[in-house]
């Protein structure tokens, strides 16, 4: 990916502090709105223990996270604590001792037109 490019995304990603996963699989379609933190291309969200989207991702890790301003497609997974990216803050939120930190792994992100309807970009990610 062009340097430029990766700049883009990083600057997209780390300007939101929630955002909304969704998630297919044997839980079905499940959406929530969940905390989150960007650390370069890589977004993290803190999710629930106890949430359907714990079963969904274990078999189906592409996953589609939402904001007002763009919507991002990749692959997901569950770190094990030992895994936790040293700079991230999310995790030690209060609600961070019963949730599951999932690392998404960008695939592609539609930045949405300021003004009107669809998306001003896509930008293919490669890693």
């Amino acid at each position: 990916m062009l340097n430029h490019l990766r700049q883009r995304v990083v600057e997209a990603l780390a300007a939101v502090r929630s955002a909304t996963l969704s998630t297919y699989g044997p839980a079905e379609l499940q959406a929530a709105l969940l905390a989150c933190e960007a650390v370069g291309i890589r977004l993290y969200l803190l999710l629930p223990a106890t949430s359907d989207h714990v079963v969904n991702l274990e078999s189906h890790p592409e996953v589609v996270v939402t904001t007002p301003d763009w919507q991002l497609r990749g692959l997901a997974v569950l770190l094990d604590k030992r895994d936790y990216p040293p700079d991230l803050s999310l995790y030690r939120k209060p609600e961070g001792q019963w949730s599951h930190l999932v690392e998404v792994r960008p695939t592609q992100l539609h930045i949405r037109r300021r003004n009107g309807w669809g998306y001003s970009e896509t930008i293919d990610i490669e890693e």
